[in-house]
């Protein structure tokens, strides 16, 4: 019979990691998440005007409700506590020291960026959140929360279901369009279109998992039409690369035929409401007019200028270190003053080493798991992530938006995968330890 021996430190520390703690803290993200977007959707609306006449003000002209501002700081409060609880968690060994380290040195780096230009002041700004800066770092300790795997069933849980409830209030916003216009239709869909570009896939991921692909289905449906109705073309190749990633990971894949009928279920669907909600001649004139709009888009040259313009004011030394995080208001090098390409915009704030940071964080996981096959739901996170790095050739920075929250997460799971990859290639490779090879070498 055997002895119940008392467990050894180095036991009882493995335990410790492999024991679940309870996703409190994963609740508690969520929840800030859910507030931030709804923080976020009053902001945006401000900026923009009214749907009558959507305008783009500046940031500094804004002036939300105290209600709304005070929503925004509880929201942003309840994510980066629930961030940083995760990150000190026995579970976040898990994803290696390593990463501790890595974010360790974006948050003094971004303390570095911060001290080239801001004043204590500037501090009760929304500087501090921008691109790059302390809170946009510490933002990053969300990526632990997928550490814990209680805590990581409750978030895709939430992720999936919360998806097919945006992507239905987008839905509803798109019927309530008075008209083909773009600014109208950023005026109400800018918020949910960017988090459905990162969620989409992932709650089809889990639902065809849990054999409800139809389900899954309506967040990517809805996702193409808003696509049409914003005339994005970066959509487009959004679109495709959620595919095309979702079939190099996936153990199971989408047919072409099914993309295909991805494509025209979108269509449908908004042409389905608009029908429903609309008379027959509104359908006919608004919906034909948003596609018509898009095609003539599709060759329109809305890049070239700003590289020349940009490249003219910037020179070439200034992306060895950056010119640091700018005062609130100031030039930061993003939007139609600037240049619409994410790693360009990163290097111009903070040089190279915040780039190299910035890849090794949230890229270089995604990149070390190709190759390998994973389940649906593990499949969609990949695909999530890898679109995100083609996006950042485009009009998008890290920063403070539900989207960049979600797409931590999704992050931090990719981490583990990777972890869990590169053990899984050395079990199947055992020839090429060195146990093996001083056998081997024993013998002769």
């Amino acid at each position: 019979m055997r002895e119940n021996l008392p467990m050894s430190d180095a036991s009882r520390a493995r335990y410790s990691v492999r024991k679940s703690t309870r996703p409190i803290w994963a609740w508690l993200i969520l929840a800030g998440i859910a507030l931030y977007t709804l923080f976020s959707v009053l902001l945006d609306h401000a900026m923009r005007g009214d749907p009558d006449n959507p305008v783009i003000s500046d940031l500094l002209d804004v002036q939300l409700p105290r209600w709304g501002q005070n929503l925004g700081h509880a929201a942003m409060v309840m994510i980066l506590v629930g961030g940083f609880m995760c990150a000190i968690a026995p579970a976040a060994v898990r994803l290696g020291r390593h990463y501790q380290l890595l974010l360790w040195a974006s948050f003094v780096y971004s303390l570095v960026l911060v001290a080239r230009n801001l004043q204590p002041r500037d501090f009760l700004t929304s500087a501090v959140y921008s691109s790059l800066a302390p809170g946009c770092a510490l933002a990053s300790c969300l990526l632990f929360a997928s550490a814990d795997r209680n805590g990581w069933r409750a978030l895709i849980r939430i992720v999936a279901f919360g998806s097919v409830v945006v992507a239905l209030i987008a839905l509803f916003e798109m019927t309530q369009m008075r008209s083909s216009s773009r600014a109208e239709a950023f005026w109400r869909l800018d918020t949910y279109a960017k988090i459905l570009e990162v969620t989409a896939i992932v709650g089809f991921g889990w639902f065809a998992k849990a054999r409800k692909a139809w389900i899954g289905a309506i967040p990517l449906a809805v996702l193409i039409a808003a696509t049409v109705a914003m005339q994005t073309r970066l959509m487009v190749v959004e679109l495709v690369s959620l595919f095309g990633f979702y079939r190099l990971f996936s153990q199971r894949k989408i047919s072409t035929p099914a993309v295909i009928a991805m494509y025209l279920a979108g269509i449908m669907v908004l042409g389905a409401f608009y029908l429903d909600v609309y008379s027959p001649t509104t359908l006919r004139s608004i919906v034909p007019a948003s596609a018509a709009s898009f095609w003539d888009r599709s060759t329109e040259d809305t890049r070239s200028g700003q590289l020349v313009d940009f490249f003219r004011k910037v020179p070439p030394s200034t992306f060895l270190l950056g010119i640091g995080i700018p005062r609130q208001g100031e030039y930061n090098g993003q939007g139609s003053e600037g240049i619409d390409l994410g790693y360009v915009n990163i290097l111009y704030l903070g040089g190279v080493p915040a780039l190299i940071l910035f890849f090794v964080i949230h890229l270089l996981p995604v990149v070390r798991c190709i190759g390998c096959k994973f389940d649906a739901v593990d499949a969609a996170c990949l695909a999530s992530v890898m679109t995100y790095g083609v996006r950042l050739f485009s009009s998008t920075v890290p920063g403070f938006s539900p989207a960049y929250f979600i797409l931590l997460l999704l992050i931090g799971r990719c981490a583990i995968l990777q972890r869990e990859s590169k053990d899984r290639r050395r079990i199947a490779r055992p020839w090429r330890s060195p146990m093996k090879i001083s056998e081997q070498a024993g013998t002769l």
